[in-house]
């Protein structure tokens, strides 16, 4: 069995004389280019929310304020109307709520049993967030 041409490299040949780790120190290895992510405009749409808004759930009533400056504050705003199936109101301000992450967990993967339930539990209630999403799909129609 072959091994690795890599200076103190015992692993088995992978291709052109070198292991899956050495792999790089091929002649005609051309490193992988990495595309630069493309903004979406969400975060401002967030800040400017956020800016405007008072900083508490609008399904439960709790405070928000300890998820500025974290990972999760953009799991804070609600989209209504999902952006895979309405991409077009992405960045619609009357779009998006503001809740928990775990209330917007709740909203795109939960069940209304599941919603029901934190209901109870909080004695809040996502009938607004219905309520919006009614009122949005007939206000925009088809248009998606």
């Amino acid at each position: 069995m072959k091994t690795c041409k890599h200076e103190g490299c015992n692993w088995p040949v992978w291709g052109h004389g070198f292991c899956k780790f050495h792999q790089r120190d091929r002649e005609d290895f051309k490193a992988p280019t990495i595309k630069p992510r493309k903004t979406t405009g969400e975060l401002d749409v967030f800040k400017e929310i956020w800016a405007e808004r008072p900083h508490r759930s609008e399904i439960s009533g709790r405070a928000l304020d300890k998820y500025e400056g974290t990972e999760f504050f953009p799991n804070i705003f609600l989209h209504i109307l999902d952006k895979k199936n309405w991409p077009k109101y992405r960045l619609n301000k009357d779009n998006i709520m503001l809740g928990t992450p775990w209330e917007h967990m709740l909203v795109d993967q939960g069940t209304r049993d599941q919603r029901r339930k934190y209901e109870l539990e909080i004695e809040g209630s996502f009938q607004l967030f219905y309520v919006k999403r009614e009122r949005l799909k007939e206000e925009y129609g088809n248009e998606k």
